[in-house]
């Protein structure tokens, strides 16, 4: 019986609700990545080259557009900036938009986009953490929550093939060869295992 092992990885995105030290609830955005890949954090706003914008991680200013682009930083250009981010920082001078590449770190990254008063973005980025030798077969998939994704590892299967499925190191599919045995809590990610081969999650 033959096996083989892949290791997908799922970025998930999702929008939640942030407290304040004054009590005022602020849109936040959570975002996991893996270590090593580029993420941007996006304003979703056109800029009219008049506001300030700000970037802070964990409190810490690593990137700055002055109201008339007149001064624009990045990592340690900025007076009091981190050496952490040191050339891995691109800045979008139309959105304010942020890019990290090859990203290391963990935490709170806050936006100041100040038009006579504050209106601050919050993201909390989590980066994950991968084995050298999983970097190789790693498949990176992005999916927005409470989306369907699909997991397919491009392969004909052989008649004799036992295919398992985990996540978190948890067993949650395995089905042999004669698919005679299938076992999984999830009627709709049996049908379609089925009737296609691969791996769609709810």
């Amino acid at each position: 019986m033959r096996t083989k092992m892949y290791s997908v990885s799922l970025l998930v995105f999702s929008t939640f609700l942030l407290h304040g030290a004054s009590g005022v609830e602020t849109d936040g955005v959570s975002v996991s990545v893996m270590e090593g890949d580029s993420v941007t954090l996006h304003t979703d706003v056109e800029t009219n080259k008049q506001e300030k914008i700000h970037w802070y991680f964990n409190d810490t200013r690593i990137a700055q557009i002055s109201g008339d682009q007149s001064y624009i930083c990045t990592d340690v250009q900025c007076e009091g900036g981190d050496e952490r981010f040191r050339d891995r920082l691109k800045l979008d001078h139309h959105t304010g938009s942020l890019t990290i590449t090859n990203i290391t770190d963990t935490g709170l990254y806050e936006l100041q986009i100040i038009r006579g008063s504050n209106s601050p973005m919050i993201f909390y980025v989590t980066v994950h953490g991968v084995l050298a030798a999983e970097q190789d077969k790693m498949q990176r998939k992005s999916v927005k929550e409470g989306e369907s994704v699909t997991l397919d590892p491009g392969e004909i299967r052989k008649p004799n093939d036992l295919v398992t499925w985990s996540f978190n190191d948890s067993l949650i599919t395995e089905i042999t060869g004669d698919q005679s045995m299938i076992c999984t809590d999830d009627q709709s990610f049996l049908a379609n295992y089925r009737s296609s081969g691969v791996a769609t999650v709810p």
